[in-house]
């Protein structure tokens, strides 16, 4: 999940002790965040109003039943059961994203598609550099 990622702190070998997220170091850049497409945003919101992971002792874990039907109940809202099911996927994954992204040179999940002019751009610079 890319905002597991974008979420994560990596552990930079420079500087072990200030550990930002992504999305901080991209912001304090100036580089604009692109996102994935999404059809479900409403469930990404339900994600992050929920959760979107427990924290306990042993560190995080995903959403579980009963934390989502206390969500649920606190909120007033149903949900089919796929979404209940979805939720806990979504949990699952942006917690293995986050912790798989540790690693500063994790790439993204996912990257925005390129176009062809783009495509040309990006192999002109890589060239430029790789000659020096």
């Amino acid at each position: 999940m890319f905002l597991g990622w974008l979420h994560a702190a990596p552990k930079l070998r420079a500087d072990k002790d200030n550990r930002t997220t992504r999305q901080g170091l991209m912001s304090q850049s100036g580089k604009e965040i692109e996102y994935p497409p999404c059809e479900f945003n409403y469930m990404v919101e339900y994600l992050f109003s929920c959760g979107p992971v427990l924290s306990n002792a042993m560190g995080s874990s995903p959403l579980c039943h009963q934390e989502i039907r206390a969500w649920l109940k606190n909120m007033r809202l149903k949900l089919c059961p796929w979404e209940i099911n979805a939720l806990r996927e979504m949990s699952r994954q942006y917690l293995y994203q986050l912790v798989q992204s540790e690693n500063e040179d994790t790439p993204p999940p996912w990257v925005p598609e390129i176009d062809e002019v783009a495509g040309k751009q990006i192999v002109s610079k890589v060239k430029d550099i790789l000659r020096g």
